[in-house]
């Protein structure tokens, strides 16, 4: 029993003395550096979110397109003149024009997507920028004037560079504001 005792009391001193020298004779390491911490927000940014690239496989008109996943998508920040195919009216003026302009930009197409705030709208159409390489298209189509602004909030990103290229299509009567100028405001 005696030994038990020594061994016991052997073992209990062989771990102080190895704790003492840990702790006091080998000097402590700094404490790590983290690079590239990144920290969980649940605060919106105004960084944009992009989607892998996807194919446009219809143009429905000169806003909205149906993608290759078969989603429809509407174009955020622009509206183009209306076609009219459900109703009994017929087209409105560019409408056929806009359409075909972005059909002829998409078509077959890898484009990127850009989300601003919401997801869809109440139609259910996925809300997104589109990007086809380094073009803008949202913005082109204003800046040609196949479409003008539509800005409905929260997705207002770039309401001030739409605003601005439709000042400039109208100013050069480009488009929709040189052959529809006494019908769109």
């Amino acid at each position: 029993m005696a030994r038990k005792y020594y061994l016991i009391a052997f073992l209990v001193c062989i771990i102080t003395i190895f704790a003492y020298i840990k702790f006091v004779y080998i000097p402590s390491l700094p404490p790590p550096i983290i690079i590239n911490t990144i920290t969980p927000t649940l605060v919106p940014t105004n960084e944009p979110t992009k989607t892998p690239e996807l194919t446009v496989k219809y143009v429905i008109d000169g806003d909205t397109v149906i993608l290759s996943d078969d989603t429809h998508l509407r174009l955020i920040g622009i509206d183009t003149p209306e076609l009219n195919e459900k109703s009994n009216k017929s087209a409105e003026c560019f409408a056929v024009k806009s359409k075909d302009f972005l059909a002829k930009l998409l078509i077959d197409k890898k484009i990127t997507l850009e989300k601003d705030t919401s997801e869809t709208d109440k139609y259910g159409r996925l809300l997104r920028y589109i990007y086809l390489d380094d073009v803008f298209v949202n913005l082109a189509l204003v800046k040609a004037g196949f479409a003008q602004v539509l800005t409905v909030p929260p997705d207002v990103r770039f309401k001030d560079d739409f605003l601005k290229a439709q000042k400039e299509a109208k100013d050069q009567k480009l488009g929709l504001w040189s052959e529809c100028y006494n019908t769109v405001e």
